[in-house]
């Protein structure tokens, strides 16, 4: 209480009170610049991975639909230009039931040989009927052009006028007879000489929404929306259907990437109150423009978290700092306020006494202070020992993790179902820090070594034995043999056959 009397009392702690309050504005100050440059340099750091992110995103979208559409492109130009099956039909008058037998096999192995394809037309303007063939249902039949329920194909036969490589759609309509209805979005792709309705024609409909399946990669999707669009702007494949097939040449991102000379780039863009990070990639033989667009808020979403923490974990630094300086002012002030005041006060030799009272009382506090802070020492010292065993031992920890990691995915590299949540949890950590000890210590990320693990053993197969791919891919974990040949030629740079005959295999 005396204490307590004599810290609040007049000048003094105005005194104590103002040098306090001068550390800590100085600390304060210190501290939020610093923690402030360190921010901005992460952030700029997080942008430049962001924008790096979204980039790769965009090129494997690229790679994705060029090794999907282009070959399918030329396959069904080579049909419609020399196949001896559909040739007949697309110029012929007269046919048995063997040979409608014979159409409509070779047209659902045409629509059944890729996962895109959604239906066939073969238009014959000699008997004026179109010939057609569904996937899924397998619906196929002959119809004539007055009938033909698909009015969009039959405008694409009629019109003389130049079309486009690539034409998107909207396809509603009932098949003959109400055998069942379409309501989807399409890619259509014209083959014929333009002169109306007297030459004879090909028509190929992909499917747009399974088209955007591929090119939608899992590995970047927060906050990010991928589209197609043609040279003129016109929406090719969205992952919102109501884009599909709109001219959007005149909003101000699409308009960027359309004037722009590069083939691929990338660029931040304000519209409103929104700023979208834009990365772009441009495929010559298509025609096509590969379209990120990502909300600049929403990617950043992660790095505003982490810097809010920080600023609160700084207040709290900060407000802890003047509890303890506070602390510590007052136990050192105390005794020598007590003592100043009494040496002033002590006029008569009497007095004295007070003043040895007091000395003694300062030495008292000194002698304890001393002890105290060679206890703080003391721990300070255990703990830092602690700490750095502590240290020692995680890392190796991490290290074993990795270890174990690496070893199991080498072991089991040939179980579809191998990920990495699977192996976190027979570790007992997060997928997230497994993910980052792997990427520092392998310097690869654990799916690329499981599919670089897989690859090498398929190479190994392709090498020395005769089995068929399809049994290969198995072998090695793949579970989508279509995804298996595009991962492999885009791994590879070759198809699964080339490689064997170059590997003699």
């Amino acid at each position: 209480m005396y204490m307590r009397r004599h810290l609040f009392k007049g000048s003094g702690f105005s005194l104590v009170l103002r040098t306090l309050l001068l550390f800590f504005l100085s600390g304060a100050f210190l501290m939020f610049l610093l923690s402030g440059v360190i921010m901005s340099v992460i952030k700029a750091r997080y942008i430049r991975e962001t924008e790096e992110k979204s980039r790769k995103f965009i090129e494997q979208s690229y790679s994705i639909a060029e090794i999907l559409i282009e070959p399918l492109y030329s396959r069904l130009y080579q049909i419609y230009s020399r196949d001896e099956v559909l040739l007949p039909f697309m110029y012929g008058g007269d046919f048995s039931g063997a040979d409608y037998a014979a159409l409509y096999a070779r047209m659902r192995d045409i629509v059944k040989s890729s996962d895109l394809i959604r239906s066939l037309y073969v238009y014959n303007p000699a008997r004026d009927v179109f010939f057609y063939f569904f996937s899924g249902s397998g619906a196929s039949g002959m119809v004539t052009r007055e009938a033909m329920f698909d009015t969009a194909a039959l405008g694409m036969v009629e019109s003389a006028a130049p079309k486009p490589v690539f034409t998107p759609r909207h396809a509603r309509f009932a098949v003959q007879y109400d055998v069942f209805t379409v309501d989807e979005n399409w890619i259509s792709v014209f083959y014929g000489l333009s002169r109306g309705a007297s030459t004879p024609a090909l028509i190929l409909n992909i499917d747009q929404a399974r088209l955007q399946q591929f090119v939608e990669s899992p590995i970047f999707d927060e906050g990010q929306e991928t589209l197609i669009i043609d040279r003129n702007g016109i929406v090719i494949s969205s992952a919102n259907a109501a884009l599909v097939n709109r001219d959007l040449s005149g909003e101000g991102i699409y308009r960027a990437v359309l004037d722009s000379r590069a083939q691929s780039g990338a660029f931040s863009r304000r519209e409103g109150r929104a700023e979208h990070l834009v990365s772009f990639k441009k495929s010559p033989s298509l025609g096509w423009a590969f379209i990120g667009i990502g909300d600049k808020r929403a990617l950043l979403a992660q790095f505003n978290r982490m810097q809010a923490l920080m600023s609160t974990l700084t207040v709290v630094f900060m407000l802890s700092s003047l509890a303890v300086s506070f602390f510590v002012t007052r136990r050192v002030y105390t005794p020598l306020y007590r003592l100043s005041q009494t040496v002033l006060a002590a006029k008569p030799r009497r007095e004295l006494g007070l003043s040895t009272k007091v000395y003694d009382e300062l030495e008292e506090d000194y002698r304890a202070l001393t002890e105290h802070v060679r206890t703080l020492e003391a721990e300070i010292e255990r703990f830092t020992g602690k700490k750095a065993r502590l240290h020692a031992d995680t890392e190796t920890k991490k290290t074993e993790w990795v270890r174990f990691t690496a070893s199991h995915i080498d072991a089991h590299f040939a179980d579809p179902g191998l990920s990495v949540e699977l192996l976190a949890d027979k570790i007992g950590i997060s997928p997230n820090y497994l993910r980052t000890l792997f990427k520092a210590e392998k310097g690869v990320s654990i799916s690329k070594y499981i599919l670089d693990t897989r690859l090498e053993r398929v190479k190994q197969l392709l090498r020395e034995t005769k089995l068929r791919a399809h049994d290969i891919a198995a072998q090695a974990g793949f579970v989508n043999i279509k995804h298996f040949f595009v991962i492999f030629k885009q791994q590879t740079g070759t198809t699964v056959e080339a490689f064997r005959k170059q590997k003699g295999g």
